[in-house]
């Protein structure tokens, strides 16, 4: 897998955000809190898509603590209200196949969804499993 773009939306402390990757090296340089972590994050969510298909292995989603907070005056009183929808939009390849495809939380009661995966998780899904394991390559 070689993901080429990310977009991420209302994830941690990014209202909006995307960059293009170098398909062969990439370096985030930034100050403490810039959110270099949280980029690595978005990435490990938009990668947990490749995993729904592999049996034995479980996934990145995106959790609560991941939702951007955004603080509100309400009468004199601040207040921090969670951002929604939280959007992980990637574009690259898999084995030769360009894709493009998303995870989304969009409320706090909700589970992260996937679009666009259902081919990333049907690659995967057909990898063969690896002897005396119940796992795939």
């Amino acid at each position: 897998m070689r993901i080429d773009h990310i977009e991420i939306r209302n994830f941690k402390g990014f209202a909006n955000w995307e960059r293009a990757l170098h398909p062969q090296f990439n370096l985030i340089v930034g100050s403490n809190g810039s959110g270099k972590t949280s980029v690595l994050d978005a990435l490990a969510v938009a990668a947990g898509s490749w995993f729904l298909g592999i049996r034995g292995y479980d996934t990145r989603h995106i959790g609560v603590a991941d939702v951007r907070l955004e603080a509100k005056r309400h009468s004199g009183e601040l207040s921090f209200e969670s951002q929604y929808p939280v959007l992980v939009r990637a574009a690259g390849e898999v084995m030769d196949w360009p894709i493009d495809w998303s995870r989304s939380l969009d409320g706090p009661k909700g589970r992260t969804r996937y679009q666009n995966a259902r081919l990333l998780k049907d690659i995967a899904a057909q990898l063969p499993v690896v002897p005396g394991t119940k796992k795939s390559l």
